[in-house]
């Protein structure tokens, strides 16, 4: 399955993975795959490249399909149902994922996008352009909200309740 990869220590498959290797694909250490009804797939064209930092989490069901170049930070969160795909053989530049990124349940990412380091992209949300470090992404088309303002709300009360956090995120001045 993992044939022709470069494999660091330490990684963990408790399901299905469906791999097509005819590129680069290298695997950084305690890499996991976790299991699930439907597998993890991973497809790297010819001339391609997929690097996937160390520690990073697959859930089941993400979809990789790398036409060009695709880089996963350390420490990343790929939850279930997520797309990230390249461009099909379209000269787009690269996908770059940056360290601790979270890309939350049926997310899609398409080509050319940075997400910046401490970043996470909401359930369900399209992202096509690039994410600034320390920012939620949300929506189709994702706009952006910076987890600093988030942080300063819990930090003038203690007592944040889930409506002021939903509605600090989802306020007009906050999204961009």
């Amino acid at each position: 399955m993992l044939r022709g990869a470069t494999i660091g220590r330490g990684v963990c498959a408790t399901g299905r993975i469906k791999i097509r290797n005819h590129g680069t694909l290298c695997i950084g250490r305690k890499v996991t795959f976790l299991g699930g009804m439907i597998p993890t797939q991973i497809i790297v064209h010819r001339g391609a490249r997929l690097d996937i930092g160390d520690e990073t989490l697959f859930n089941y069901g993400a979809s990789i399909e790398v036409w060009n170049e695709l880089t996963i930070g350390r420490r990343c969160m790929i939850a279930s149902m997520v797309r990230i795909a390249d461009g099909p053989g379209q000269p787009a530049s690269a996908v770059r994922l940056g360290d601790n990124v979270w890309i939350a349940h049926g997310a899609a990412i398409g080509p050319s996008v940075t997400i910046g380091e401490g970043s996470t992209l909401a359930a369900g949300s399209v992202l096509d352009r690039d994410v600034p470090p320390q920012t939620l992404a949300i929506g189709d088309p994702a706009r952006f909200v910076g987890l600093n303002l988030l942080a300063g709300l819990s930090a003038r009360s203690s007592t944040t309740t889930a409506s002021s956090f939903t509605g600090a995120v989802l306020s007009k001045e906050s999204l961009q």
